[in-house]
């Protein structure tokens, strides 16, 4: 690199890895620059390292978030503080048949199947607002207009500011209940995702999403609500 930069009087930069005193490693920044004198004469050479190793780390976890996104079998969607759709990852076009061109730059609206009233809705958006994530059982209306029920979990990503930045949802991956990639849905998968198969009864997951329904209903209507809850083990 000094040879080079004294040949061609150009700065030179790269990256490389350290090992310290104790036995550590950092990641550097070098540049090396020669300076000449007004004949073209080299006098000496400037050089400057830096510690990059935060970023060096930063890039590579980037790096292996994408690789996971990408390879993950769960359908996953991201969407910016405006719910507008900024990433969609492989396996949730395959599920849907939509296209990167389709979901980028659209809100996830376009998904609804229209089974979800204001109330559900509501519910979770004031669950992410308390806690950033919220999950539970949707209807998506897929590309060839079928509608099909899955299991989504949503965590909201906080920005440099503490703000909420970004939304990942994943989709799939909790009772069973995921993304077909031929987009068949029926009522063996509502029941899988609602009912327990032994009893018949709704499940937690069911029950969680009423009672979010029923505290947002009431909240906005400024009445009450009560749940209690019999053990029926024995």
């Amino acid at each position: 690199m000094i040879a080079a930069a004294i040949r061609d009087g150009a700065v030179y930069r790269l990256e490389s890895e350290l090992r310290r005193r104790d036995g550590g490693t950092i990641w550097v920044s070098e540049s090396v620059r020669a300076i000449a004198d007004d004949q073209g004469k080299i006098q000496q050479l400037e050089g400057m390292m830096q510690d990059i190793s935060d970023r060096r780390r930063a890039r590579e976890e980037l790096k292996l978030a994408a690789a996971v996104f990408n390879a993950a079998g769960n359908g996953i969607l991201v969407t910016d503080k405006r719910d507008i759709i900024r990433e969609a990852n492989p396996a949730f076009m395959e599920a849907t048949g939509y296209t990167p061109e389709e979901l980028i730059g659209r809100a996830p609206h376009m998904l609804d199947a229209g089974r979800h009233d204001r109330a559900f809705l509501f519910a979770m958006r004031r669950a992410l607002e308390a806690s950033g994530t919220w999950r539970g059982a949707v209807w998506l209306r897929l590309k060839s207009g079928e509608i099909q029920q899955t299991d989504l979990s949503v965590v909201a990503v906080r920005g440099t500011d503490g703000r909420f930045e970004r939304y990942i949802a994943v989709y799939g991956g909790q009772t069973g209940a995921g993304l077909a990639a031929k987009g068949a849905v029926g009522e063996p998968m509502r029941d899988n995702a609602h009912y327990d198969a032994l009893t018949g009864l709704s499940n937690r997951w069911l029950f969680q999403s009423r009672l979010g329904q029923a505290l947002a209903k009431a909240q906005r209507e400024e009445k009450r609500v009560a749940a209690f809850a019999i053990d029926i083990d024995h």
